[in-house]
């Protein structure tokens, strides 16, 4: 038995680890986990369960967030990301069609994680740093950001120049459903450190991840190399909090991608 820990983005990203102990030992595998995220997770060899009653006996138990280091120790490397999201066609084409007006190069942006997080404070990105960005108009911008963070945009005037989508998604009781169908139509994701840049990442959707000068530490920044995702970007503060120099590169990186 795989127990899930922490948030919903460790999961996302060491998920991978759980095809890992299939293929290595050919055992039987219950991953306990959130009932609200467990559909992220139906394409993963193993039983999904969301109640440790549903256990009659295991042999083993062991922490998600531990195999990576056992892998490690093995292997001396990380697991590359499998792609293991599953998505709803009627879902998809139903966004498809919402989004099908917007000009392309189509970019979503989430510049604020979990308030309740303990070191939010260093992750986030004050809605601010993005204005000159947002007002672009060789690209068009939608707002992914939920948790009544729309106020951001209108106390900043950007409601003409990005979309805010918060009142439509994900409003179930499964997490992500219409973010995976609106990440499966767009052609960039800018994000801070949040779960959405976990999602975005193991479907393969190019994805720029804005990190603190100290981010945390599971991004191994220490290696001058992405180990977990092939189409993911870092782009790191230089100094704490300098997300103005963070939205200069930005700008530089997208001129790059869609040769603007």
């Amino acid at each position: 038995m795989i127990l899930s820990e922490q948030g919903i983005g460790d999961n996302l990203q060491f998920a991978r680890y759980i095809f890992w102990l299939k293929e290595k030992f050919n055992c039987d595998i219950i991953f306990y986990i959130n009932k609200k995220i467990s559909h992220l997770f139906k394409n993963c060899p193993c039983k999904i369960i969301n109640d440790l009653d549903q256990v009659d006996k295991i042999d083993f138990y062991q922490y998600l967030l531990s195999l990576p280091y056992i892998y490690y120790k093995r292997e001396n490397k990380f697991k590359k990301c499998i792609s293991f999201i599953s998505d709803d066609t009627s879902n998809n084409l139903n966004w498809k069609k919402k989004l099908e007006n917007f000009k392309k190069p189509l970019i979503a942006i989430q510049w604020k994680g979990n308030e309740k997080f303990l070191d939010d404070q260093q992750r986030s990105v004050p809605i601010k740093f993005f204005s000159n960005l947002i007002k672009n108009k060789d690209y068009s911008f939608i707002s992914l950001q939920k948790d009544n963070f729309s106020s951001d945009i209108k106390s900043n005037n950007l409601q003409e120049f990005i979309t805010d989508f918060s009142e439509q998604i994900d409003i179930g009781d499964k997490s992500f459903v219409d973010t995976i169908s609106i990440l499966n139509s767009i052609d960039l994701l800018i994000s801070v450190d949040t779960s959405m840049t976990h999602l975005a990442s193991t479907m393969g959707i190019k994805t720029l991840l804005l990190l603190n000068y100290n981010p945390d530490w599971r991004w191994h920044i220490e290696l001058k190399e992405n180990c977990f995702y092939d189409n993911l970007e870092m782009i790191k503060a230089d100094r704490i909090n300098d997300w103005e120099s963070v939205s200069f590169r930005i700008n530089d990186k997208l001129k790059e991608l869609f040769k603007r």
